[in-house]
């Protein structure tokens, strides 16, 4: 077992990153960052050849984005699928109340809740318009690769919990101008979080012209 153990590749040894490492450059990647965690096998990898990083659980892609270009480090990176910046137009739907008259709120005072982290594109672009952004995300590793690894910016607030549970406890004490519920992973679906229970706490949470986008 020792054996095995020290010379696995899926140990998180010294050894086998560099045995890691030696075998993924012959296929223009290179491991950064690993770990066992809560929902699976956590990993970012650098494709140098192509110039992208990329979040992985086990074998679905949680996000990635190209390497800047030089001269345009602190913009906001472009992600490697269009599709992980089109959650973002939530800002442009235009809702209107039950009385048929629309808020006037600067984006600057409205409020986001992003359920699914991923590496953090939209809530990055939510914090980069100045809204007040919430982030439920049930795996730690997932928070901590996104902050390290992918630069998610520190001013939003943290939620390291199941989403159910915290919608159930929740629902009644805050509403948000916008909820974004993002927790396809390209493998499965938490079933969990599309049930009519959960759905019917997320229009609870929302202002009465808020929108929610899936």
């Amino acid at each position: 077992m020792l054996h095995t153990f020290l010379f696995s590749v899926y140990s998180p040894l010294p050894y086998s990153n560099t045995y890691l490492n030696t075998n993924l450059q012959h296929h223009g990647y290179s491991l950064i960052a690993r770990q066992e965690s809560y929902t699976g096998y956590i990993s970012v990898l650098d494709n140098n050849k192509d110039g992208f990083r990329v979040m992985r659980c086990d074998h679905s892609l949680l996000g990635g984005e190209w390497f800047p270009q030089p001269g345009h480090e602190s913009q906001l990176r472009e992600p490697v699928y269009a599709i992980f910046v089109m959650l973002e137009a939530v800002r442009l739907v235009q809702s209107a109340d039950g009385s048929g008259s629309k808020r006037e709120v600067e984006e600057g005072q409205k409020s986001a809740l992003v359920i699914g982290l991923g590496i953090g594109t939209t809530p990055s672009a939510l914090i980069a318009h100045g809204i007040d952004t919430t982030i439920i995300e049930i795996d730690p590793t997932v928070h901590d690769f996104a902050t390290r690894y992918f630069n998610l910016p520190s001013n939003h607030t943290p939620i390291i919990e199941d989403a159910v549970v915290f919608v159930d406890r929740t629902k009644h004490q805050r509403k948000y101008d916008y909820i974004i519920h993002d927790v396809f992973t390209g493998g499965a679906e938490p079933i969990d979080l599309f049930t009519l229970e959960f759905l019917t706490g997320l229009k609870d949470m929302l202002t009465a012209d808020g929108v929610i986008a899936i």
